[in-house]
């Protein structure tokens, strides 16, 4: 009995609790029925909710690759469409049309818009990742800011701000109100009947998206890009250094007797303290228009601007400089920035760049800053750092 404790005592461990050297000389404990239990749930099937959510993910990002590719002319279609199949609703509704015509305008304003609204949230994506739900709230909670900023600036904004706010109002205000109407417009005719209420809602939003076309068209007209020569902004550009930290005076010893569109941009944003309050660069480029708009009136200032299919300019003044907005940056995203920066070369050519780096925490990862300089052969951009 002795004998067999001993053996008992000295018998081998079980492989559940066996251990293993390493190369370091350092022993750990291998669990194969943790590992296998670790193995069967990675295999396991993801469950219902997180699959339909990865679907939705991907359907998002392919129309926002889609929406790009043709230039955001399909949103700009489902616009149209919804706005003017909403106008016929009550012209069809006062001159009796049958219930057929009265259902099938009703319907197609709502699916158009239904498009339209997918498609906007699709633009929600950040620019450094994809698409997320928390992109879309923070773009919605901008947009209703700015909103609020603009009605409070409104009275006393010069000319040109003044037509880009009303634009940008009534178009909020026109999908708001077309969109309501329309979806109580769809389900009265469900039942059978449209009011006249309904349908003359649908018809003030339908005008309130025309006029905003107009007025967007009558600033365009309105504002003229100054004429700068190439070799003029060129030697602009080379003023500055490749990094420019915004919370310091700036001292800079120029060759122009007149500021040119770059220098003015720089002026601009070393006098802006409004970045910090804004989550997107949505958000940030309409403050700044706001913001330079006040101190230069005349000058042409285009939000959203398609550069070929390589995405959106957040803001272009005059025609001259190109102000990209970015929120935050790590050491592993500077890749991706510098990748779409240069998908910016070839449509918009030498002209300056401006990146206004507008840091998450208070302080600003500087290694990521100096490995998001241009190589010196390459035209290069600007990074402008703001507190």
């Amino acid at each position: 009995m002795e004998q067999t404790s001993k053996l008992e005592q000295i018998a081998p461990t079980p492989p559940s609790e066996r251990f293993i050297a390493r190369a370091s000389g350092t022993r750990r404990i291998i669990r194969p029925e943790l590992d296998l239990a670790a193995s069967e749930a990675a295999t396991l099937p993801a469950p219902a909710p997180e699959r339909h959510q990865r679907w939705l993910v991907r359907a998002l990002n392919a129309s926002s690759g889609l929406d790009a590719r043709l230039r955001g002319r399909l949103l700009r279609s489902a616009g149209t469409v919804a706005a003017a199949s909403g106008a016929a609703l009550p012209l069809l509704a006062s001159g009796g049309a049958a219930p057929g015509s009265l259902r099938a305008a009703g319907w197609l304003s709502f699916s158009a818009l239904s498009v339209a609204g997918w498609l906007w949230a699709a633009r929600c994506r950040t620019k450094l990742g994809s698409w997320s739900f928390a992109s879309v709230r923070q773009q919605l909670a901008d947009s209703l800011r700015s909103s609020q900023r603009d009605l409070l600036v409104l009275a006393r904004a010069p000319k040109n701000l003044r037509l880009s706010l009303l634009s940008r109002l009534t178009r909020v205000a026109g999908f708001a109100v077309l969109g309501l109407s329309i979806a109580l417009a769809c389900l009265e005719l469900s039942l059978g009947r449209v009011a006249p209420t309904v349908s003359g809602a649908c018809l003030w939003g339908a005008l309130a998206l025309f006029a905003s076309r107009l007025l967007s068209l009558a600033l365009r007209l309105q504002t003229q890009p100054v004429r700068v020569d190439a070799a003029e902004l060129a030697l602009a550009q080379r003023e500055f250094s490749p990094i420019v930290d915004l919370s310091t005076p700036q001292e800079l010893e120029s060759v122009f007797f007149d500021p040119t569109p770059l220098h003015q941009v720089m002026a601009a944003l070393s006098s802006w303290r409004d970045g910090a309050r804004w989550r997107t660069p949505h958000g940030c480029a309409l403050a700044f228009q706001r913001h330079f708009a006040s101190r230069l009136p005349a000058a042409r200032l285009e939000l959203g601007r398609w550069l070929g299919t390589s995405g959106r300019a957040d803001l272009i003044v005059d025609d001259c400089v190109l102000v990209d907005f970015q929120i935050g940056l790590e050491r592993a995203e500077v890749p991706l920035l510098i990748e779409r920066l240069r998908s910016y070369r070839h449509p918009w050519g030498a002209r300056p760049i401006v990146v206004v780096m507008l840091p998450r925490a208070a302080s600003v990862d500087r290694d990521a800053l100096e490995a998001l300089q241009a190589p010196g052969s390459a035209p290069r951009w600007i990074v402008a750092v703001a507190q």
